[in-house]
């Protein structure tokens, strides 16, 4: 009933101030617009006058986008069949979880670098604001309360990055020891169990390092934190001390942060698409997909923040939002 109320809590958080989520997708719209607009003068570029136009405007020529990895750049390799299919999301999560994410092009590091250092200041002015509980959202007060606290979730990256650089370091190790162990296993099964249970254990690892690192940003602004080493520790020790709750509530919002693409690859009309008309309608519809996601991290931060309101601080959240 606990995990139930605070997910109802955190849901109430993320849909409560309509403003704010306007704010939040502008920005992140902001933040991928100079990768899109690269890629696409790359993409105009090497089209040209051909006859690739027309075949594109049907489907994606997997001929010409070879043709177009072959001459691009490592940026522009960036763009395969399946970064404008509806599974994504799939290559994503694999790049995620394997560590390929950090072996890109520069400009895409520069990329990622300016969306963690704007996100983390977003991220900031949500949890002051869920934290203050305002009747209304209020541009100004959003960003001091941002400002106050971005150096510090700065710090708490930095120190996240390490951790997960010891996943990443240990899943490079893991992966070749078990290949190796299982290499004279003649049953598939038996082999294809334990690259599943490790694949497992670094999905678990990974997991707990951003749950961890949720708290101590969470009790960095609901304490006024300003050692950082202390708030991960408190982070920490919150997730050992409440491990049920804490557990339930990520992994119920994992599942529906899984769904969520699934849903969106089952419907979504992915490319393909030879009108203006349909082409909006694929624009909207990924913007309603990325509000979607938007709500839901926002429900993330919302309901960490309840329950750690319940049992942190042993105080129940006072919660007025309105508009």
């Amino acid at each position: 009933m606990t995990i139930l109320r605070v997910l109802m809590r955190g849901l109430n958080f993320s849909v409560s101030w309509p403003k704010m989520l306007v704010w939040l997708w502008l920005v992140t719209i902001v933040i991928a617009l100079p990768a899109a607009v690269m890629m696409g003068e790359s993409i105009r570029t090497q089209i040209g006058p051909s006859l690739a136009y027309q075949d594109l405007l049907i489907e994606l020529d997997l001929g010409w986008l070879g043709e177009f990895r072959d001459q691009a750049s490592k940026f522009e390799k960036s763009l395969t069949a399946t970064a404008v299919s509806r599974a994504m999301f799939l290559d994503n999560v694999e790049a995620w979880f394997s560590g390929r994410l950090f072996e890109v092009d520069r400009a895409l590091v520069a990329l990622g670098v300016a969306y963690i250092l704007i996100w983390s200041l977003m991220l900031a002015g949500v949890l002051d604001h869920f934290a203050r509980g305002p009747d209304r959202f209020q541009l100004g007060l959003f960003l001091s309360g941002g400002a106050e606290y971005w150096f510090r979730f700065l710090r708490l990256v930095v120190i996240s990055g390490v951790l997960y650089y010891g996943v990443y370091r240990l899943a490079r190790w893991l992966f070749p020891w078990i290949e190796e162990a299982t290499r004279d296993v003649t049953v598939e099964r038996t082999v294809l169990f334990w690259n599943l249970l490790g694949a497992l254990g670094i999905l678990f690892l990974l997991g707990l390092v951003n749950m961890i690192f949720d708290y101590a940003k969470i009790a960095t602004v609901r304490e006024r934190r300003r050692s950082m080493l202390l708030a991960s520790f408190r982070g920490l020790v919150f997730v050992v001390t409440h491990p049920l709750r804490t557990f339930g509530v990520y992994y119920a919002l994992a599942l529906v942060a899984l769904l969520l693409p699934l849903i969106y690859l089952w419907f979504g009309p992915g490319t393909g698409q030879s009108t203006w008309t349909s082409v909006l309608l694929v624009f909207v519809l990924g913007q309603v997909y990325l509000v979607a996601r938007l709500i839901l991290r926002l429900t993330f931060y919302g309901s960490q923040l309840a329950l750690y309101d319940l049992f942190g601080r042993r105080r129940t959240l006072e919660f007025r939002g309105t508009g």
